[in-house]
């Protein structure tokens, strides 16, 4: 039975979701446990953060004082039991130092938990800025192109220019949907990646990645093709599809020397 109030209490403790909680867990289970009266004091670079009773008590008699200096993170406190009616016996000095150990080990995780939201707050909006800033000269981008296909003759001549501005666009839309996903960052750190699902057929999805990557296998003397069994479709999120299919494609290429790189769907 006591055990079992010693498991229940750690759980407590640990699942605490903040550090005055944790503290409050650790009184409460002093209490269960000893019926005596507790204080747990956590700091932080020795000052303190929280505390889990209103007043210190005095740790005569049968009490104990524990105290646990700063760790590598900063996190360090006390924990007194106070109990002067009948002294504290190994066993039970034993759980007091375990309830502590616990303790403290919930507020190291407490800590890296709100070190690690802070580190991700910052980068989401790092990645904010700079998906803002680079929107701009992209938009700049494709208006030159524009300019550049409406000049462009209909002549022999102007077929590879044409070609050359074609490949350039698609490439704006793709570097433009790596910015959403930049964006996109928030969401993923929450788990919630949006998927627009809905069935695709997929000879489009691969002709037009063998389309963006044709000039990196023309740089490689490298001959790319897609191979799709006619009428195929299939139940999926086209662009994270595309984007999957892509750094697969941009490996495969990156490793081929010579030969050729297929794209086959069945």
């Amino acid at each position: 039975h006591a055990l079992g109030r010693l498991v229940e209490a750690s759980v407590a403790i640990t699942d605490a979701p903040t550090l005055e909680r944790a503290a409050e867990a650790t009184v409460e289970a002093i209490a269960t446990i000893f019926g005596a009266g507790g204080r747990v004091v956590l700091t932080q670079d020795g000052r303190e953060v929280c505390a889990g009773s209103a007043a210190p008590l005095a740790s005569e008699g049968g009490g104990i004082h524990l105290v646990s200096p700063k760790d590598a993170h900063g996190i360090g406190g006390t924990l007194e039991v106070s109990r002067p009616a009948r002294a504290l016996d190994p066993s039970e000095r034993l759980v007091a130092a375990h309830l502590h150990l616990v303790t403290l080990a919930s507020a190291e995780r407490l800590h890296l938990l709100t070190e690690a939201r802070d580190k991700a707050r910052e980068r989401q909006e790092i990645v904010a800025i700079v998906s803002h800033d680079l929107r701009t000269p992209l938009q700049t981008f494709a208006m030159g192109l524009d300019a550049i296909e409406r000049v462009v003759d209909a002549a022999p001549a102007a077929r590879a220019i044409e070609a050359t501005v074609a490949r350039m666009k698609r490439s704006i839309v793709a570097m433009t949907r790596l910015l959403e996903d930049l964006l996109d960052v928030s969401r993923i750190h929450d788990g919630a990646l949006p998927l627009r699902v809905a069935p695709h057929a997929i000879a489009p999805v691969l002709d037009e990645l063998c389309a963006q990557h044709l000039p990196i296998a023309e740089k490689s003397d490298v001959r790319l093709t897609a191979e799709v069994e006619p009428g195929l479709r299939i139940v999926c999120d086209a662009e994270r599809i595309s984007q999957a299919l892509g750094n697969v494609l941009s490996n495969a290429l990156r490793h081929t020397e010579h030969g050729s790189v297929t794209l086959r769907a069945r």
